[in-house]
């Protein structure tokens, strides 16, 4: 959001202190020694570098990316214990879901049939929500980055549109960094998260207040796609990678 404030007030000085915002919050992210919010924090200015200069700009950026993730992230005992826990809490998340895959085992009990938290939200939905439950959490993001997309989409021609498309495009780049950094998070209740959601609806009411004809709808075809993302999740994406880890 730094990002589209800096571009919003373009004078040196504003420049200046939004980019110092942005350096310290990147700087607090490489201290934590955490790969994934390193991700998720060179993902949200590569949006910005692949909209401007397409797909072929993302190759330089992920070679200059590389060397902050290799110095970035932990390494050790420490770390491969961490990452093991994980799995396991995952594991623990699926095995929820087989014993409740409709209702889930209910809102905030992860941790009251497991010593950690599930930290994936995803797994984190399914093993609490049941199917229903992660369904209708994919179902928001997916409207999310829809409604994003589209409206930047028909923004792109319409004249005087800038501000609409400079925050447009910060709330998709954020998104983006918060779906990445969410797969290691339990994040399901966080204020921020649903902060960010409201923020994507403020958006679109904006610009459909003042573009009536901008309507974003959850068609057939984008439910069988949802349905499709939670399925492969449950049986498919999650039992083969946590296999691939001997869980």
């Amino acid at each position: 959001m730094l990002l589209a404030f800096a571009i919003r007030k373009r004078k040196p000085h504003s420049v200046f202190f939004y980019g110092v915002g942005a350096g310290i919050a990147f700087y607090t992210v490489f201290m934590t020694q955490s790969r994934g919010g390193l991700v998720a924090g060179l993902l949200v200015p590569g949006i910005y570098i692949v909209r401007r200069w397409g797909l072929k700009s993302a190759i330089p950026a992920v070679i200059v990316a590389l060397p902050v993730l290799m110095l970035g992230g932990r390494s050790g005992e420490s770390a491969d214990q961490s990452t093991q826990e994980r799995y396991e809490a995952w594991a623990t998340g699926l095995t929820m879901f087989k014993g409740n895959p409709i209702f889930g085992v209910g809102a905030r009990q992860f941790a009251e049939h497991h010593y950690l938290t599930a930290h994936n939200t995803f797994v984190l939905c399914m093993g609490e929500l049941g199917f229903p439950g992660l369904l209708l959490f994919i179902a928001i993001l997916y409207l999310s980055f829809k409604s994003l997309i589209v409206g930047l989409r028909e923004l792109r021609h319409v004249p005087g549109s800038e501000v609409a498309t400079t925050w447009g495009l910060a709330l998709l780049a954020s998104m983006a960094g918060i779906v990445f950094q969410i797969n290691t998070l339990s994040f399901a209740y966080h204020s921020v998260m649903w902060i960010f959601f409201a923020l994507v609806g403020a958006w679109c009411s904006a610009v459909q207040y003042h573009m009536p004809s901008f309507r974003v709808r959850m068609t057939w075809r984008d439910f069988f796609i949802v349905v499709g993302l939670t399925l492969g999740f449950i049986f498919v994406i999650l039992p083969l990678f946590l296999r691939s880890k001997g869980y």
